[in-house]
């Protein structure tokens, strides 16, 4: 259809689409704003981690183990504490920092981390200046009306993007990649996973649902997902229900037998394993820091 007479003549347009390989239902959740200053030095004890954690040290630097081992930011560097690490922390007198709870979550992925696994823990310190939307949060988290909220997740959405942005690609977990094939595999088994999941799921089971062999299926996870068929269901498992545990008071026994485990006493064993603490433990520690 024609546009206005002139058009050609006045405007210079210029008009730009969605990156094709965004990534699709993702959402971030702000949870909490700490703003610490030590009148003397103290160590906080390790605890768990369900959550992400940015540490930003405002004055002085910031020390802290993740995982049992020790790294220090300064001024103009971020520490990112993902879901799973263990972190303690260790703050000299004078000693400044502020520390952002988000929750990261995925429509197709069970995974909730910005950074690959078996990185060094060095590298969870990365160069970035948050400056800016540290003081637009401060305004937030002090604002009570009924925007604050939205206003909140939205800034805590863009401090993750800054960081993603800082990471270098070879750093970030496979799930930010731009690999259509690797994209296309995982959405496919995690909606397997979803529909099928509860009725105790084999790797010949999923093999055949997939109209694979078996030697192909295994290939394929190595080559896209870098895990084995029945190591990526039971993750997938875990993180279900470490949401679900987080999310709701559903009882332990629905929650496993829901997620196709043989009982509560499998589950557990298998949950404490992965996660580090147990099911009634990790609903616990969630329900303290609401």
């Amino acid at each position: 259809m024609a546009g206005p007479i002139g058009e050609h003549e006045s405007l210079d347009r210029t008009i730009f689409s969605r990156v094709l390989n965004a990534r699709p239902g993702m959402r971030v959740e702000f949870t909490r704003l700490d703003l610490v200053v030590a009148r003397t030095a103290y160590l906080y004890p390790e605890h768990l981690h369900t959550h992400f954690e940015i540490m930003v040290p405002l004055q002085g630097s910031y020390e802290c183990s993740i995982n049992g081992e020790w790294v220090t930011a300064q001024v103009g560097q971020v520490v990112i504490i993902q879901p799973g690490d263990r972190h303690a922390d260790r703050i000299h007198a004078g000693q400044s920092y502020c520390a952002i709870g988000l929750c990261l979550f995925w429509e197709v992925h069970s995974s909730t981390v910005l950074l690959a696994p078996g990185l060094p823990i060095s590298r969870q310190v990365i160069t970035a200046d948050l400056g800016d939307l540290i003081e637009l949060l401060i305004g937030e988290v002090r604002c009570r009306d009924s925007v604050a909220a939205f206003r909140q997740d939205a800034l805590v959405f863009e401090v993750l993007m800054r960081l993603a942005r800082a990471v270098p690609m070879e750093c970030l977990a496979s799930v930010w990649s731009g690999d259509s094939d690797r994209e296309r595999f995982d959405v496919a088994v995690q909606n397997i996973f979803q529909e099928r999941a509860a009725g105790g799921l084999t790797a010949a089971e999923l093999a055949d649902v997939m109209h694979m062999s078996t030697s192909a299926l295994n290939a394929s996870f190595r080559k896209h997902l870098h895990t084995t068929p029945a190591k990526a269901l039971t993750d997938w498992r875990i993180e279900q229900a470490r949401k679900l545990l987080l999310a709701g008071d559903t009882s332990i026994g629905d929650i496993a037998g829901r997620l196709g485990f043989a009982d509560i006493s499998h589950f557990t064993h298998v949950f404490k394993r992965i996660v580090g603490v147990s099911p009634t433990r990790l609903r616990k520690n969630g329900q303290n820091k609401t």
